[in-house]
């Protein structure tokens, strides 16, 4: 705890002061602004509610990249309920990258049937065909390599990297973006290019990089299971007293898009990825947790 205050007055009274002169543009001096704000105590109060509160997921309890992979995908645009039966047959059915890149592209999309968006499985296929060329079959350990295989972002490149890995990118998804917006009252539009720069330098800014597995999945389920859309569990929140729009009164004003007319910004997935429908059945076993052990 002594290292964490000491570091956080570095951080509050040297570190934004070189931050800001070496500031060559308006985004940069508007991250180191809020910089100035970063206290990294509340990091482990949100590591200690996940560590309380946590779902038990299977692809929690492993560190195979591939398996991972496989997850991250499926919940891109699926509920958790169906993306498990998904899981669970796709990686009993293909338990290797190996016997993926080998399979007949139709046999893959076979077994992707009813998941919708076959584009994903597609590029499952072809970047396990990638991996098994140019990879010798061995899943990539580096962040760049991974970013390289077709269908993964920046978001999917660092959950994995860091899951699998314990290599310290922060995944951003729609949850860290919506914890972090709040935390710091920050109010660019997270779909603007200001935005996203500012809350994916917190991100990185913010993070335990000695623990990145644990934080980004502390983070993301934070955000999915307490930190909510909408109703936010603020009164019993445990980084209360670290929350600048708590204090301003205007947690339920972020995040902010600019534009209005877009869906709202996705809650649940597997590590967190952010997925289209919320699920209201985890949502309510988690509520009814909370009501228990009051």
């Amino acid at each position: 705890m002594l290292f964490f205050v000491l570091w956080g007055l570095i951080r509050t009274f040297v570190a934004p002061r070189a931050c800001y002169s070496q500031a060559k543009n308006t985004i940069t001096r508007q991250i180191c602004n809020i910089k100035k704000n970063v206290s990294y105590t509340f990091i482990s109060h949100i590591t200690d509610w996940y560590k309380a509160n946590k779902r038990d997921l299977p692809w929690r309890n492993t560190q195979n990249p591939y398996h991972i992979w496989i997850s991250e995908v499926i919940l891109q645009q699926t509920r958790v309920v169906q993306g498990m039966e998904y899981y669970f047959r796709f990686t009993e059915r293909f338990p290797t990258i190996k016997s993926l890149a080998e399979a007949p592209e139709d046999e893959v999309l076979k077994l992707w049937e009813g998941l919708g968006y076959y584009s994903r499985a597609r590029n499952l296929h072809a970047a396990a065909q990638h991996i098994a060329t140019h990879f010798g079959g061995e899943f990539p350990s580096q962040y760049k390599d991974i970013l390289s295989l077709k269908g993964i972002g920046e978001y999917t490149a660092a959950a994995i990297a860091s899951f699998a890995f314990n290599l310290p990118y922060a995944a951003v998804d729609g949850n860290v973006q919506r914890v972090l917006s709040r935390l710091f009252a920050i109010e660019e539009a997270i779909d603007s290019t200001e935005g996203k720069k500012i809350l994916s330098s917190l991100a990185q800014e913010v993070m335990n990089k000695k623990q990145p597995a644990l934080h980004n999945q502390a983070m993301m389920e934070f955000g999915a299971l307490h930190c909510t859309p909408l109703n936010p569990l603020c009164l019993i929140c445990p980084v209360q007293s670290h929350c600048l729009s708590f204090a301003r009164g205007i947690v339920n004003k972020l995040p902010f898009k600019k534009r209005e007319d877009d869906c709202e910004i996705p809650l649940f997935s597997l590590f967190g990825h952010p997925l289209q429908r919320e699920n209201i059945g985890t949502q309510t076993d988690y509520r009814r947790h909370l009501e228990k052990s009051v």
